[in-house]
């Protein structure tokens, strides 16, 4: 796969006249680590999204699966900062539910190819970002 996909750079580098020194060139001299939550940030925002949600549309304990998401990885560049990062539905849950029921786990996720968003979806994502926010700097008792 990697050489196909330096092929297909330098192919189209070449294609749009980039000069010779300038070929794209690829160094693989790492890996992306887990995405991994903050135990403790996500007992405080999960109550406050049950309260919003209904407890059965908060999962918390989502099966591992390989992604592309880096979003973690750029914390270290700034301190070890924690994090909670939350995944929030965006597909009509009819069309969700025949999906699963079709075979995959995540059918409409992020960077898959059959991603779906549903624009009307977007007002209950605010209100579930403004809550998990709210609940993080909430003063805690």
């Amino acid at each position: 796969m990697l050489t196909r996909i330096n092929e297909i750079n330098r192919g189209i580098a070449i294609a749009t006249g980039v000069a010779d020194d300038k070929l794209p060139t690829h160094d693989m001299n790492s890996s992306a680590s887990p995405l991994v939550n903050n135990k403790g940030l996500d007992a405080r925002v999960n109550p406050s999204l049950e309260a919003l949600l209904g407890k059965s549309k908060v999962v918390d304990q989502f099966p591992s699966v390989m992604g592309s998401e880096d979003f973690h990885e750029v914390f270290p560049l700034i301190g070890k900062v924690p994090f909670a990062f939350i995944l929030v539905g965006v597909v009509p849950p009819p069309l969700f539910a025949k999906a699963r029921t079709d075979g995959p786990m995540a059918p409409y996720s992020n960077h898959n190819p059959h991603f779906f968003g549903d624009l009307s979806a977007i007002p209950m994502n605010a209100k579930v970002d403004t809550v998990a926010a709210l609940s993080v700097l909430a003063k805690q008792k």
